[in-house]
């Protein structure tokens, strides 16, 4: 049975913590101080174990467990008596006998799907089995929605940052001129970071080899990110290509067994594999990408001035003051302009983290949960999420009014802007109200 919540109790969230993602630590945890913010009551599961019981033949994860693991597992998380059951990633946690133990008491079910869209040939097949789908890529919504029965309870989220861990620091003491903390070998990153690293004196690129993990030398644990983030001039981030990787597109695609592995409703077939292979390895629909990556929020959260390719259309619409660059030549470019000019730097940075501390905090998105799962009103006050007002990046996406984007598009400026130009937002007098951008719009300097 469900429990009633009164007016002054606090929502019980149990986080279902899948700790055998490698690269997830920072968005894990920030979940759990976003709903910890905002008056909830928080423990957390690690259910890591399940990535062994998943029994598809197209998955990685192959049954491997002793029979009813995932009950057992279900089962302690039930006795905890939760409200929401929250499911970072959701792979692990999409196990259906887990899941049963969880509905059997009446519990919420939740997943947020952060590796959208470059995985959604798989997350199509189990979103249906949550109760509601938050994806962080808009260009899936649509997907997800379609493949359930009911077409309901599956929104746009897009990611957050946990503005404690990574706080706004100036320019004062910053010592490192350029720096990457991630995956450097996903196309096209090693493409575009590679300049720099040759150009840029003291320049930072963490990691360009594959063979880089936890338990390495070199990982630089989440502990020490935020400090790394505040140190550097200019960060760099590079999205990676969602397209579908050669090994998706022969065994996913072409050599699929549509009777094993049905294609999941919301999902088209491509009619040939993507015109340059990309990372999506199980992106069978070879959808494009729209959304920012969390890379960006923690950086920019920092108060550092991030530099960025120009793939990705929401990175655009939310941050229209971030630089975006067009081709690697150009990544190269911006980043020694804004090495020459610190002040510019600091202003744009400090103009980002301003305004990722008022909409993009995990505070906000975990209020957001909250109001679409029905478990807080929307009432003004009540909790610190903007919905309600007129801020199209918390609103549900209405496919109607979307268009499909290609990751070649500019999604920003029509013109290239280039230092040659002169300055890029802030005019030679240094008066705001003479600023002037040839790259991006200036509202957010008054």
């Amino acid at each position: 049975m469900s429990r009633s919540i009164g007016p002054s109790d606090p929502v019980r969230v149990a986080v279902a913590d899948d700790s055998g993602l490698i690269f997830s630590d920072d968005y894990r945890s920030g979940w759990v101080e976003g709903f910890r913010k905002i008056g909830c009551r928080v423990e957390v599961f690690d259910i890591s174990i399940l990535r062994g019981t998943q029994v598809s033949s197209f998955s990685p994860y192959r049954s491997r467990r002793m029979p009813g693991t995932a009950k057992d597992v279900g089962r302690n998380i039930s006795q905890w008596r939760p409200d929401l059951v929250f499911c970072h990633h959701g792979r692990a946690a999409s196990n259906n006998e887990f899941l049963s133990q969880i509905h059997k008491v009446g519990a919420k079910t939740a997943v947020y799907l952060c590796d959208e869209p470059y995985e959604v040939g798989e997350t199509a097949r189990y979103s249906p089995r949550f109760g509601f789908v938050f994806t962080m890529d808009p260009s899936t919504v649509d997907v997800h929605r379609l493949s359930r029965e009911d077409r309901r309870h599956v929104f746009y989220l897009p990611p957050g940052v946990d503005t404690d861990r990574f706080a706004y620091r100036d320019y004062s003491e910053r010592d490192v001129s350029a720096f990457f903390l991630g995956n450097g070998t996903l196309t096209p990153r090693a493409d575009w970071l590679r300049p720099v690293e040759r150009l840029v004196e003291g320049a930072r690129i963490c990691y360009l080899r594959s063979n880089v993990a936890k338990g390495k030398k070199e990982w630089i644990p989440l502990s020490d990110h935020a400090s790394h983030y505040s140190r550097c001039i200019v960060g760099l981030n590079v999205h990676r290509s969602p397209w579908m990787n050669e090994l998706c597109w022969k065994r996913r695609v072409r050599g699929r067994n549509d009777q094993a592995m049905p294609w999941p409703k919301g999902l088209k077939k491509p009619d040939g594999p993507p015109r340059k292979w990309g990372t999506g390895f199980w992106n069978d629909g070879n959808l494009d990408a729209e959304h920012l990556n969390p890379r960006f929020l923690e950086m920019a959260s920092c108060g550092t001035l991030v530099v960025n390719d120009n793939h990705r259309s929401e990175l655009a619409r939310l941050f229209p003051m971030a630089p975006q660059a067009q081709d690697p030549d150009h990544f190269a470019e911006l980043v020694l302009y804004y090495l020459r000019h610190r002040d510019e730097a600091e202003a744009i940075g400090k103009a980002c983290s301003t305004l990722i501390s008022k909409r993009h905090s995990y505070a906000h998105r975990a209020a957001e949960v909250l109001i679409r799962v029905g478990l807080k009103g929307s009432a003004k006050g009540e909790l610190p999420s903007s919905l309600g007002e007129p801020e199209v990046w918390l609103s549900q996406q209405d496919s109607r009014l979307r268009r499909t984007s290609l990751s070649s598009d500019p999604t920003g400026p029509c013109g290239r802007w280039s230092p040659a130009f002169g300055m890029s937002s802030i005019s030679e007098s240094g008066r705001k109200s003479e600023a002037i951008s040839l790259d991006a719009p200036t509202p957010w300097l008054s």
